[in-house]
C-alpha cells in the first residue's frame, strides 16, 4: 500500500465509539468505549466493558442506570 493510501485508511475508525454516561444536573459522568455490544433484546440488556479504575462505575451504581449513545 502506498503512503497516501495507508494514511487514508488509518483516518477510518475501525469500530464505532460509545459514550456512556450516567447522572444529571451538574453531577453528570461519563466516558467513551468501544468494547459494548448487544445482550439481548429481551429485556434489552447491552455489557459495557469498563475500566474498574474509572471514576465512572461507582455513579453507574449509585444511579443504577446509564445511556449508551452510539457515534459512527
Amino acid at each position: 500500500m502506498n503512503p497516501p493510501g495507508f494514511a487514508q485508511q488509518g483516518r477510518l475508525p475501525a469500530t464505532a465509539v460509545t459514550v456512556i454516561a450516567t447522572g444529571e444536573g451538574d453531577a453528570r459522568m461519563g466516558l467513551t468505549t468501544s468494547a459494548i455490544c448487544s445482550l439481548s433484546d429481551a429485556p434489552p440488556m447491552i455489557p459495557a466493558c469498563i475500566n474498574r479504575r474509572s471514576p465512572v462505575p461507582e455513579p453507574i451504581r449509585a444511579n443504577g442506570c446509564f445511556s449508551a449513545n452510539f457515534l459512527t
